[in-house]
């Protein structure tokens, strides 16, 4: 039997598709690790979650977790009408918040995105060169700086057919002009934040639609501890989806009058 490459969770009459890329630096971590999270975007958005169980890339061949990515947010593009909607979210933390942009400039080469009513980045690492910031950075809550530079490396090294100067690896040298609507959020500790400062302006730049929330004294990864810091910043992604749905429907409502 095939094993379903998703975990599904969703409401009886969904608004929309979220399709969740879990973190993990592209080697741990499973499509139900943030079943808690994606259960609230369900309850608090009304939208249905499919939350990706890509390969991971522990044999270092980055390049299939990178093409399984792509095929998932085709999949999910695809599939909108098969949940009743024609509206699609993609959300990724850290290293899954490079497989959803990645993905969503890949398939922009050759489709329309326009489904695609806004794209999450939670801790975003995006600068597959490897930030200086992450060589020289002393140790960090929630990351370890030095170990994820080698382990960037050794996945680089383990997929030659990679390179950090093809726009189709590095979302920071694509063309970004038809991307969705982007919220970029990044903690003021977090030894990568320039990954999401940079991401942010070059998208905002692109596409004139990108905003940006850094968290004081939030470290990487600082959305999954229980924390009133991390609850209000999970508010306001929630109020920026359910904003983006409500203009999604109006001006369809427009269109039709």
């Amino acid at each position: 039997m095939t094993r379903c490459p998703f975990e599904f969770l969703q409401p009886k009459a969904p608004r929309a598709l979220l399709l969740h890329f879990h973190g993990g630096a592209w080697v741990i971590g499973n499509s139900k690790i943030d079943d808690y999270w994606n259960a609230e975007y369900v309850r608090r958005c009304g939208v249905a979650v499919a939350s990706a169980d890509f390969h991971l890339a522990t044999d270092d061949d980055l390049a299939r977790t990178i093409r399984d990515a792509h095929i998932f947010t085709e999949w999910a593009l695809d599939s909108l009408p098969d949940f009743g909607v024609d509206t699609l979210f993609v959300e990724g933390e850290s290293s899954g918040a490079y497989l959803a942009a990645s993905s969503l400039v890949q398939l922009s080469r050759s489709r329309s995105v326009e489904s695609v009513a806004g794209f999450i980045s939670f801790c975003g690492a995006f600068d597959f060169a490897g930030p200086a910031s992450l060589r020289t950075a002393s140790d960090s809550l929630g990351i370890d700086p030095q170990a994820a530079a080698r382990n960037l490396g050794r996945l680089l090294e383990g997929s030659p057919s990679l390179s950090v100067d093809d726009p189709a690896v590095s979302p920071l040298l694509a063309d970004l002009r038809k991307m969705p609507p982007a919220l970029f959020i990044a903690g003021e500790r977090d030894p990568i934040i320039g990954d999401s400062r940079s991401m942010h302006a070059y998208w905002h730049d692109a596409a004139g639609n990108a905003d940006l929330l850094i968290v004081p004294e939030g470290p990487h990864g600082f959305e999954r501890f229980p924390t009133k810091l991390a609850a209000r910043t999970k508010t306001v992604v929630v109020e920026w989806i359910n904003r983006r749905l409500r203009n999604d429907r109006q001006e369809a409502s427009l269109m039709r009058t």
